[in-house]
């Protein structure tokens, strides 16, 4: 009988060391034989299994041994493998992985005699079973794709790959998991589809899900209707019930807005004003499972309220050159003014636009030539309007001053629009070219106009308003149309003149005549035309072709016009004495 010497020892240590006694420092267990996987490229194997406990430290090695076939033996595949390792590569000489069976063998009992065999283990060739998709959603927090499934049911379940189904075909991996959903934080578009495969501790691969993809919310807002337009892509991977769509408005939490058919991807919303916030999001219910839901993204849309300007404002409207208006207008905060519009009535008549301002700046000026200056009180405001074509406010009436002089009497209307107030009105009287003050400033509306001496003058008048205390600081003013005081239309000329002597010429005065208008002719008693003049600026000094005319009767025709316009044609006698 062959006695381990170098055993007992061991276990006498043991006993003294930790009070053991000898029937329990046996090691009694085999080794367990986990799992066999494949490598399918280059037909090599890996085992793996759990070692027991050396209590007593009588271990000293596995060895593999395999078999191909039932009915062929097992014979050892491997050397003696170290008691600290638990997994070890084979290589077979083929890739039939199904025909092969092996089983370790741990060496030694704490007795040092007795060997333990493993459990029998064929190659796992069995791959997981489908796992499919519950449902792929937006996170509500992160807006990130959200993937949720069943724990798939192999017995030795190690994870799960992602994928990205494009083009009909599953394209690299994006994740591996463990867990039984996954966020998927490294996708920046949220409209893909998506697949998954489960895979074992043989890194064995499930067939891939069918595709899902989530739903995609986009919306528009109309800021000219105020109404926002939802579109969504309808949920992919099973068959909706019906859509909730839910929404925010201004922050006071989420609310249902309407349930809509499974088939309906676009909804109108109209509850809104300008300067609203609201968020929105559709969630999809299963068919059949009401509990199974998709979310989409949450799409907004921040509104804010029309700019509208504070100071749309006509600060003046005066009479330039006695034929035109021109009228001067400011405004402020213009980012919401599509057009200003300047609108005019004459006489009382109603508004009609007449000029168009796209983008205004903060100022414009504008000359109205289509208005008598003399006959027509014309008023002026501006409307301007947004991008919708809607007003968004109007500026003051401001009109032109009209001056009419009734008899010996000024009479003109008040100046209204201004923002400050009107100081008074000066009156200027001149000739047309050369101005003098004639009376200061007052805030009567008619003056009494008085006869110089020298009566065949024609004097002509004008008013000036102007302005004080303008809160934006720039003061303005406003003249009104000229009107002119012109004396009766008279003429008269000589019957006789005497060539050399004191009426040495023939020439037509008199009051209110166009000089430059009229006209005279002379003819000789045989009607032979003599002087013809351009103007009555002319005269005729009794001569012919540079020489004095015989004495005797001779003949003129004149046409003389008024400053108004009246035209007199005149004939008669003039005798030259010599």
């Amino acid at each position: 009988m062959h006695i381990n010497y170098i055993l007992i020892r061991r276990l006498i240590l043991y006993s003294l060391l930790f009070g053991f006694t000898s029937s329990l420092l046996a090691v009694d267990s085999p080794v367990i034989l986990n799992r066999i996987c494949p490598n399918f490229q280059d037909s090599i194997i890996t085992l793996q299994w759990t070692n027991p406990s050396d209590t007593c430290m009588s271990f000293t090695g596995n060895r593999i041994y395999g078999r191909e076939g039932t009915i062929n033996p097992f014979v050892p595949m491997s050397g003696v493998i170290a008691s600290g390792m638990n997994s070890w590569q084979l290589k077979l000489p083929n890739l039939n992985f199904s025909d092969w069976e092996f089983y370790i063998v741990t060496s030694l009992a704490c007795n040092g005699i007795d060997s333990f065999n493993s459990n029998i283990l064929s190659v796992d060739l069995s791959k997981p079973p489908i796992s499919q998709i519950d449902s792929v959603s937006i996170d509500f927090i992160t807006q990130k794709i959200i993937i949720g499934w069943q724990k798939n049911v192999a017995p030795d379940q190690k994870g799960y790959r992602i994928y990205q189904y494009l083009a009909n075909t599953n394209s690299d991996s994006l994740s591996d998991t463990s867990s039984i959903n996954y966020l998927l934080y490294q996708v920046t578009n949220n409209n893909i589809e998506i697949t998954i495969a489960a895979y074992d501790s043989c890194n064995l691969y499930s067939p891939i899900s069918s595709p899902h993809k989530t739903i995609s919310l986009g919306t528009f807002f109309d800021t000219c209707t105020r109404r926002a337009f939802l579109n969504w892509s309808l949920y992919g991977g099973w068959s909706p019930q019906s859509y909730i769509v839910y929404y925010n408005q201004n922050g006071l939490g989420y609310k249902s807005l309407q349930s809509v058919p499974a088939t309906t991807k676009s909804l109108l919303f109209d509850s809104t004003k300008l300067g609203d916030s609201i968020c929105f999001y559709v969630r999809a219910f299963k068919s059949g499972d009401p509990a199974t839901t998709s979310s989409s993204n949450i799409s907004c849309v921040h509104t804010r309220a029309k700019i509208t300007p504070s100071l749309n404002y006509i600060n003046q409207v005066t009479v330039q050159n006695n034929n035109s208006i021109l009228v001067n207008w400011s405004g402020n905060r213009l980012r919401d003014v599509a057009k200003a519009e300047l609108f005019i009535s004459k006489n009382n008549s109603p508004f009609v636009s007449t000029f168009s301002v796209p983008n205004p700046s903060l100022s414009f000026s504008f000359t109205d030539n289509n208005v008598s200056v003399s006959k027509d009180l014309a008023k002026y405001k501006v409307v301007l309007f947004d991008f919708c074509g809607e007003i968004l406010n109007e500026s003051n009436t401001s009109s032109n001053i009209l001056l009419e002089l009734k008899d010996k009497t000024l009479e003109w209307n008040d100046y209204a629009g201004w923002l400050g107030s009107n100081q008074g009105f000066s009156v200027f009287d001149g000739s047309g070219t050369t101005w003098k003050l004639l009376r200061p400033a007052s805030l009567e509306l008619t003056y009494l106009t008085t006869d110089e001496p020298n009566s065949s003058l024609t004097k002509c008048f004008y008013v000036q308003a102007s302005e004080v205390n303008n809160p934006l600081g720039v003061n303005s003013y406003s003249e009104s149309n000229i009107v002119c005081k012109i004396p009766l239309f008279s003429y008269y000329m000589p019957n006789t003149i005497i060539p050399g002597g004191v009426n040495d010429k023939f020439v037509i005065i008199g009051n209110n005549i166009d000089i430059e208008k009229s006209w005279f002719s002379i003819y000789n008693r045989w009607g032979e035309r003599i002087f013809q003049s351009y103007s009555l600026s002319d005269a005729w000094y009794g001569q012919y072709r540079e020489n004095i005319v015989p004495s005797g009767v001779y003949f003129y025709v004149a046409e003389i016009y008024s400053l108004n316009q009246e035209r007199v044609t005149l004939t008669g006698e003039i005798r030259v004495l010599r």
